[in-house]
């Protein structure tokens, strides 16, 4: 831990997710990174979210980006921490 302007500052590991002590941290960072390509590809296609759900197999309310990345990412039995 180090200090930054005042405040204690402490390097991570790379996975945020570990940091956070979550179960399955190397998944839900491998996770992340397919929703950040997808999400990367949606816009340089040009889709709608609309098509993007058709040529994913989903429909369209999941593709929006929140609901995409929150159901990709958590599990629906996870309880968030009291501080998020």
């Amino acid at each position: 831990m180090r200090l930054v302007e005042g405040i204690e500052v402490e390097t991570g590991s790379g996975n945020v997710f570990a940091d956070l002590g979550l179960p399955d941290a190397e998944k839900l960072k491998i996770k992340s990174g397919l929703v950040i390509e997808i999400t990367r590809a949606v816009r340089k296609l040009g889709l709608t979210q609309e098509e993007a759900g058709r040529r994913m197999g989903i429909p369209q309310p999941k593709v929006n980006g929140t609901n995409f990345s929150r159901n990709l990412l958590i599990p629906p039995f996870f309880r968030p921490p009291a501080w998020l």
